[in-house]
């Protein structure tokens, strides 16, 4: 059941969002969902850093472990905030939990950096698969919420913007 729905959530497929509240253990996946996410980024980054001795083992491990996970609560965090300011006084379809739930499931895209240590592919996973998070995102908070998908952007923008800035901080030094 958990692949299937990551597959609908890469396939931007609205109704699942609003599945996923019905469901009491959506959050225990979407929990599983970041960590799949984490691990297989974490991996090809250690493969990619010992073919070309730019990254070392623990660090990558140590930034993986910290940087996908924080990335999804920030991008929740924005989200309920943003999000609640765009509801104004309409009925608040999302909670909390079901926030954070839906855009864990719209991390499924970033599976995909698992092929980052293939040379030709790398540049193209590199491209894609963050613009193909950001759409799944606000796919995510437009069902959650009830906003359009240009409100559902403007949500997680501030998170996404958090994101960037402490991913690029934490970038080996050396600026690579």
């Amino acid at each position: 059941m958990i692949f299937s729905r990551m597959f609908r959530a890469a396939k931007l497929e609205s109704a699942l969002y609003s599945e996923l509240a019905m469901d009491p253990v959506a959050m225990t996946q979407a929990i599983a969902v970041i960590a799949m996410a984490t691990l297989l980024t974490v991996v090809a980054v250690i493969v990619w850093g010992q073919s070309f001795g730019e990254v070392q083992v623990g660090e990558a491990i140590g930034r993986g472990i910290l940087l996908m996970p924080m990335s999804w609560l920030l991008l929740a965090m924005s989200a309920f905030v943003v999000g609640g300011f765009m509801q104004g006084a309409a009925e608040k379809k999302g909670d909390r939990r079901h926030l954070l739930t839906a855009i864990g499931f719209a991390a499924s895209p970033a599976m995909l950096y698992v092929f980052l240590f293939i040379p030709g592919v790398n540049a193209l996973v590199e491209f894609i698969v963050p613009l193909w998070l950001v759409i799944a995102t606000a796919m995510a908070v437009k069902v959650v919420l009830g906003v359009s998908f240009m409100k559902g952007l403007m949500a997680v923008g501030p998170g996404l913007l958090a994101s960037i800035i402490i991913g690029v901080n934490a970038g080996p030094a050396g600026g690579s």
